[in-house]
């Protein structure tokens, strides 16, 4: 992920996710409910190999009809 420069954070709608968390929590504006977090950064990383590339990746994985050859 940090090769490629790929990063996952918090996206706040005001719906789901409310914009300022730190001041709702500060004024006690929060349901207390468990929260279960962790990192994926290094899964599945003992299934493959050096010779796995982003190419050979999306033959793998994605159809044809969802990427093209110039896209990669």
């Amino acid at each position: 992920m940090r090769k490629y420069r790929i990063t996952f954070g918090s996206q706040f709608d005001n719906v789901t996710a409310l914009s300022k968390p730190r001041d709702l929590w500060r004024n006690g504006i929060v349901v207390r409910v468990p929260l279960l977090t962790g990192a994926v950064e290094e899964e599945g990383r003992g299934l493959v190999n050096d010779k796995v590339n982003m190419t050979a990746l999306f033959n793998a994985y994605l159809p044809p009809a969802l990427i093209s050859s110039e896209d990669l």
